[in-house]
This record gives C-alpha cells, structure tokens and sequence, in this order.
C-alpha cells in the first residue's frame, strides 16, 4: 500500500515510507565543509537581450554597446540579478527536489561580461535540524576565471531530514 506523508510542504509518496519520490539529498547526508560541485557560466549578448525583457530591466549598459562604452567598458555588462539568479538556481539543483531557499543574499563587487567564463562555487558553513527540515547555510559565490570573486554570498536552504519525516 502506497503512503502519503505531508510535513509543511513536503510529500513523500512511496512504497514504503519513503519510496519513489526520493529527496536527491537528506540533511543527514551533507556535511559541514562540503564543497559543492562548481557550475559554469558563459553569458551572451543574446542572453542579456532576452533577460532583460524577461526581467523588465531595461537599463542600456546591459545591452547597447555605445552606453558601455560611454561608461568605459569595452562591452556590455551582465546584469547582477542574473548573477544572482544563477547563483539560486545552482543551490536549488544542488539541494533537488523538496529541497527550497529560505534566505538568498550576494553583493555585486565586480562587473562582469559576456563571453567570461564564470564559477557558481559553494560550500556547506552551518547544519541545524529545524522543526520540520534541516537547515542548511552555504557560502555562495560568481568566481571569474582568474580566481577574483565578482559575487560573494550566503545561502539558507531548506533540505528533507529523514528524521523529521520517520517522526
């Protein structure tokens, strides 16, 4: 007989309590200083284009190649809320499915460009069994090729803890 477990949000359908739609990872599992596999990034122009119409964010610099230059680049620049989503969506695949962010904070310190390969890097600072999830903080960050970080930043995320669900 199949059972049907719900905790604040969380649903675990299975065979046998834990079955078929199994968390990618349990909070049990991750431990502290455990780096996270890096994910690259190349930007393109085309992309800024179609970000900045999916995001509303019209601003020039991002794509006319004039304004950068005005503004002494040699080309356009990424747009820091797309650094920042991708820094989200490399927690959220980190974390998988029933995982979610509770708290998502960066700094832009350095302007970045198409055509760069950047690092989505992290690694796992702090652990604490919440009342219904473990807790997870990981420091976060946008690494240019160089080895300079263009975007530090902290994680929280919410993880299925096998405790929690067997309670």
């Amino acid at each position: 007989m199949d059972m049907v477990r719900k905790t604040q949000g969380l649903m675990i359908m299975d065979n046998n309590l834990l079955g078929s739609f199994k968390p990618k990872r349990w909070f049990e599992e991750i431990k502290i200083n455990q780096t996270l596999d890096p994910v690259y990034k190349i930007a393109t122009k085309q992309q800024l284009v179609m970000y900045a119409g999916a995001s509303r964010d019209f601003v020039p610099i991002h794509y006319d190649y004039q304004v950068a230059q005005n503004a002494g680049h040699d080309q356009v620049i990424i747009h820091g809320a797309l650094k920042t989503a991708w820094l989200s969506q490399f927690v959220s695949q980190w974390a998988g499915v029933n995982s979610f962010i509770l708290e998502l904070e960066v700094q832009y310190r350095a302007i970045d460009f198409p055509g760069e390969k950047l690092i989505c890097n992290g690694k796992v600072v702090k652990k604490t069994l919440g009342e219904f999830y473990g807790i997870v903080d990981i420091e976060i960050n946008l690494e240019k090729e160089n080895g300079q970080i263009s975007v530090p930043g902290k994680a929280k995320l919410a993880i299925p803890s096998k405790e929690k669900i067997l309670e």
